[in-house]
């Protein structure tokens, strides 16, 4: 009923591929059970987009952390849905339920970082704070603000990635996005979470956002579900 509550997109065309009845309905059901509108537009957003075995449903909604309702274990509709998922697909599919997580890109090329802001903008569960031509300025951005996750270059001038990883005393998760493979091993030395090797595609990088959603998950959360995307191949 109200377009600026509620945005939803859809496939045009995605017949190759079934899933269970009402698999999805109880996730949209939680959306409008937990949305607290802020006056940001849309309220609650409602993405589903096909690949050639893999759907990928997000269903993304406004909400208050700090409100009294149980936002983060989702609640008995969501928990059957889980044991509904492991009964009819079992290794067949991904769950997440998280918050969003906020990012910034580090890169010195344009075109690299319009490529990662694009993969980043299709996922709902990620909200891209801030992109920088460099390090230094990034950096800086990372000592005063939250951040939560960093996708970054390493050939930069003046300062590199691997000099600005040496200064970084609390890190974020940081994901390096680099044409040379010979920096991986001094990457994962100073604890980077993974390694992105250019040029990388949309599945490489989802493998990789995955994989951070659900650490982070496990850190927030041991017991709680983790995860906001449903993927059944």
């Amino acid at each position: 009923k109200d377009a600026q509550f509620t945005s939803i997109q859809l496939p045009a065309k995605c017949t190759h591929l079934k899933v269970a009845p009402l698999l999805f309905l109880p996730f949209v059901e939680n959306a409008y059970k937990y949305v607290e509108k802020k006056g940001e537009s849309p309220a609650i957003s409602i993405n589903m987009t096909c690949s050639d075995k893999t759907i990928h449903f997000r269903c993304k909604n406004q909400y208050n952390i700090n409100s009294s309702k149980d936002v983060h274990t989702g609640g008995v509709g969501l928990e059957n849905v889980r044991k509904r998922l492991e009964l009819i697909y079992p290794d067949k599919h991904t769950l997440t339920i998280s918050n969003e997580h906020r990012i910034i890109i580090i890169e010195d090329e344009p075109l690299a970082i319009d490529k990662l802001t694009g993969f980043i903008n299709r996922l709902l569960s990620l909200n891209l704070i801030s992109t920088y031509d460099n390090a230094i300025e990034g950096l800086q951005f990372i000592q005063n603000n939250k951040v939560d996750l960093v996708f970054l270059d390493i050939q930069m001038e003046e300062l590199t990635g691997i000099q600005m990883l040496e200064a970084i005393t609390h890190k974020p998760y940081i994901v390096i996005t680099s044409a040379y493979a010979e920096y991986a091993l001094k990457g994962y030395e100073l604890n980077v979470f993974d390694y992105l090797l250019k040029p990388f595609g949309f599945e490489r990088f989802l493998q990789s956002v995955t994989k951070v959603q659900e650490d982070f998950a496990k850190k927030m959360n041991p017991k709680a579900l983790s995860n906001n995307h449903i993927f059944v191949k």
